[in-house]
């Protein structure tokens, strides 16, 4: 009918060997393809831990219904600090899991749990109304500070109605007004708004509009047609007076002001490392996932200048490179 219709797919894959029952492989490469759907991707290969039907994961979302109700669920607050004065300004809030016999659990172990129970948005509320009662008590003491909660939840989530959770037992607060937190916000304050580059032709016309809505940097993420476009983008933002910060070292040669990241050689280097290890036959669900240890600040003094900032001499003694 003239319509133009675009279909994709989301793959999973389960790895045999030698004694592997192909009925268990096919409900493993079911389990994977709905991983790769949740997460939007285009492949996913099975790991016993993207197994909601494990027994242990089971038993784990039935625990943590019980440790919502019960008030297990708690906030760690992680202070955020002016590095040019040393003084806090702010605080993360963190969820963690206090299991009266396990000990403390991680995020990463319960919050997948989370949501493939349909537990997320009951996390979320229980998590806000902790800390708005701490923020109650941090006010009576006279100690104003901004207050960000971590958690992957869209807002949509509390249009849900609550009467369909109550059901299982958590008592539900409302969740805050946003002028709950007036307190402790600052008029300095600006959000973050997230700019869609699909090539580098768009790079100059994402400039204009990000000077047309007056934000003063700019941070690009881990992308490969960022890194390809890394000078470009450095001179976009230069030529704009705004400072530019990226996530690998090669943005500052680029001329970037400042980048904060893991160390990209050591990465390659680790996975260079896999790689052997797989092709002399390992399994890969039999190899422990790793994450970076070693992250690098450096900044480029000479861009700064250019800009016309003064870096701090307490930011610039914890920098591991420094260009000048």
């Amino acid at each position: 009918d003239g319509f133009a219709i675009t279909v994709s797919a989301s793959v999973g894959a389960a790895i045999a060997d030698a004694d592997s029952d192909p009925h268990v492989l096919l409900r493993q490469a079911d389990i994977a393809m709905y991983e790769a759907k949740r997460l939007g991707r285009r492949l996913s290969i099975y790991s016993p831990e993207i197994d909601p039907y494990r027994p242990e994961q089971l038993a784990l979302a039935t625990e943590l219904l019980a440790a919502l109700r019960e008030g297990q669920i708690v906030p760690y607050f992680q202070p955020k600090v002016d590095i040019a004065t040393s003084t806090p300004h702010g605080v993360e809030a963190l969820a963690r899991w206090e299991h009266p016999s396990r000990g403390l659990i991680s995020p990463a172990d319960f919050l997948p749990a989370a949501e493939r129970a349909g537990l997320t948005r009951e996390l979320l509320q229980v998590m806000f109304a902790a800390v708005c009662r701490q923020q109650e008590l941090w006010q009576q003491q006279d100690v104003r500070l901004r207050v960000a909660i971590l958690c992957a939840l869209v807002a949509a989530e509390f249009a849900a109605p609550v009467g369909a959770h109550a059901q299982r037992g958590v008592r539900m607060p409302a969740p805050p007004t946003p002028d709950q937190f007036k307190p402790y916000t600052t008029a300095r304050a600006r959000p973050a708004k997230a700019v869609a580059i699909g090539t580098l032709d768009g790079l100059e016309p994402a400039f204009d509009a990000m000077v047309g809505d007056r934000m003063e940097a700019v941070i690009f993420n881990a992308e490969s047609l960022f890194y390809v476009g890394k000078k470009r983008i450095a001179e976009l933002a230069l030529a704009r007076k705004m400072p530019c910060c990226g996530y690998v070292k090669e943005v500052l040669d680029a001329g970037a002001q400042i980048s904060y990241g893991a160390d990209q050689r050591l990465i390659a280097r680790r996975t260079a490392y896999y790689v052997d290890r797989i092709l002399k036959g390992e399994r890969p669900a039999d190899m422990p996932v790793e994450q970076p240890t070693r992250f690098q600040l450096c900044i480029n003094l000479t861009t700064a200048k250019a800009l016309g900032l003064t870096i701090p001499p307490t930011l610039l003694a914890r920098a591991d490179e420094v260009i000048e």
